[in-house]
């Protein structure tokens, strides 16, 4: 009986806490906006990127294995002045606050060729995860169009049949 009269605060308070969790970006409705700092401590937010097609290629420390394959389909196809590609390594909060400075170090320097290594962005508390609803262990794909609307969300490992789709919607959304 006793139950019974608790029953109802539980299903209040599992209510609001249900309320008060991140709402995912829905392709159709206008991407979150955020601001997060590359290796090189450059601070990018998504609204300055505005006016062109944006492709955030985000993952964990396993999706970012699939990164090359996701970016190989996309400039086979579509020149940088097409699209920009915006890689974003995710630490969900893994890394302790002293130890970015040292993580971030693996990511600069130059690649074997005398250039230097493409800026990503460093989402330490996992709040692409968390805004964008990504999926652990795989790269996440997040297509804006150049109004800010969120065109194609997608997770894979970047073979064919996960790039094609997405290939379609960027051609969709340079030629708009």
């Amino acid at each position: 009986m006793k139950f019974l009269t608790f029953l109802p605060f539980l299903s209040f308070f599992l209510a609001l806490w249900g309320s008060t969790a991140t709402a995912r970006a829905k392709v159709g409705t206008e991407a979150p906006d955020f601001t997060l700092k590359d290796q090189y401590d450059n601070e990018s937010q998504l609204a300055q990127l505005r006016g062109g097609a944006v492709l955030l290629v985000y993952g964990d420390s396993d999706g970012t294995s699939y990164f090359q394959n996701w970016f190989a389909a996309v400039r086979q196809k579509f020149p940088p002045d097409k699209i920009r590609l915006i890689p974003i390594v995710n630490f969900g909060s893994m890394v302790p606050g002293f130890m970015h400075g040292k993580v971030a170090e693996k990511f600069r320097g130059t690649t074997p060729d005398g250039q230097i290594k493409t800026p990503k962005l460093m989402d330490w508390k996992g709040v692409i995860a968390k805004q964008y609803g990504a999926s652990k262990k795989l790269t996440n794909v997040y297509l804006i169009d150049a109004e800010g609307s969120l065109q194609f969300s997608a997770a894979g490992k970047g073979t064919p049949q996960d790039t094609e789709p997405l290939l379609e919607a960027i051609d969709l959304a340079v030629r708009s």
